[in-house]
């Protein structure tokens, strides 16, 4: 039973902590507007890599590459480490401009070409002779 109450306490006081940091971290972002400070990147980034057992580099884009190899690559990447980054760390952050949805404008003229293409001969003379 006291194994029971050391594991229960020792829960409680995991749940309490990440309440503690996520509630830190969450006004640190705001503060900083969403962007995030090198400083403390790499101060989170170098606990992280020692808490894995793993190495740590910084990727050309200012992505933390959590990996088991000489030096990083996909197949080498420690991916319990990178998935915890993820979500207890940069998901408070964005990284850039905000991305803006991805639209295209398609061209009415291209559009109606290409619904003619699908027209017979005898279909596209009759809609030829409506604009002439």
């Amino acid at each position: 039973m006291n194994q029971i109450n050391t594991i229960v306490s020792a829960y409680k006081n995991f749940l309490n902590a990440g309440a503690s940091y996520g509630a830190a971290l969450r006004d640190a972002a705001k503060a900083l507007k969403g962007k995030p400070c090198p400083e403390l990147m790499q101060g989170l980034a170098t606990v992280h890599a020692e808490h894995f057992g793993c190495k740590l580099s910084w990727s050309a884009k200012g992505t933390a590459q959590f990996f088991t190899g000489a030096e990083y690559s996909f197949e080498g990447r420690h991916e319990a480490a990178r998935k915890s980054w993820n979500r207890n760390v940069t998901v408070h952050f964005t990284v850039g401009e905000p991305k803006e949805s991805f639209k295209t404008e398609v061209d009415p003229v291209a559009k109606m070409i290409k619904a003619m293409e699908k027209l017979t001969p005898a279909q596209r003379r009759k809609v030829l002779a409506a604009f002439a």
